[in-house]
């Protein structure tokens, strides 16, 4: 998979202009720790899509295997990262701003699990190159949402000044439109071509939530806004 090293870097470039404003061009002492160590895993990781194809195709076996192991602690980190920043996110908001918070929290939650299946797949699978591959970039596509979400909504207010779009439309719909797109570029493979069309259920059972707007549904959404506040109350 020689693309996949390359988009990772545009990603990443991505990732740079999308949380200039928000984070990087702003003064570290003023942001938390758990934005601070998020950011890091999450650069880290990144890297590591970068190097990982790279290396396996450059016939550095070695660097591509010791990077693979250290996966076994980063991404750990990666998870905890996610955590960490979804629980400060929530400290000291009104029971009005709730909503919107239990919104975004859930849209965490789908994420990191996509993040976990995908890395569990590539594990249980590393015996297994091919298959491992596709399990491996597929870890990457979680981090998507956060680059699209930010990058569509800085547009959207230059261009239009107002902040009516669907972006998690936008951002999964990408991510969908690409594994769509790999699906047709794999359809003659003859190992591991089912890995596609599985991340691209489980990325469309994370989205169909969101699409049927079940947070219009007063059971539902109450039920989800209590299991948000009571995550939020955890010391």
């Amino acid at each position: 998979m020689r693309w996949a090293s390359p988009a990772y870097v545009v990603l990443l470039a991505l990732a740079f202009a999308a949380f200039w404003p928000g984070y990087i061009g702003k003064s570290m002492h003023t942001i938390n720790g758990w934005t601070h160590f998020h950011a890091a895993m999450g650069t880290l990781w990144l890297l590591a899509l970068i190097v990982q194809p790279w290396a396996i195709h450059s016939g550095r076996r070695q660097l591509h295997r010791m990077i693979g192991r250290s996966t076994y602690v980063l991404m750990p980190l990666v998870v905890i990262s996610f955590i960490g920043l979804a629980h400060a996110s929530m400290q000291g908001h009104s029971p009005r701003e709730m909503g919107g918070v239990a919104y975004f929290f859930y849209i965490r939650v789908v994420l990191v699990s996509l993040f976990v299946i995908a890395y569990v797949g590539a594990i249980v699978n590393r015996r297994e190159p091919a298959i491992h591959a596709r399990y491996m970039v597929c870890t990457g596509l979680a981090l998507v949402d956060p680059v699209v979400h930010r990058l569509a909504h800085r547009i959207e207010l230059w261009a239009f000044g107002s902040e009516a779009f669907d972006y998690q439309l936008l951002s999964f719909g990408l991510v969908a439109a690409l594994l769509v797109a790999l699906i047709w570029m794999e359809r003659r493979a003859r190992v591991g071509r089912h890995v596609f069309p599985l991340m691209l259920a489980a990325f469309f059972i994370g989205w169909l939530p969101l699409g049927l707007e079940l947070y219009k549904q007063p059971a539902v959404w109450n039920a989800w806004k209590a299991f948000a506040v009571a995550f939020a109350a955890f010391p």
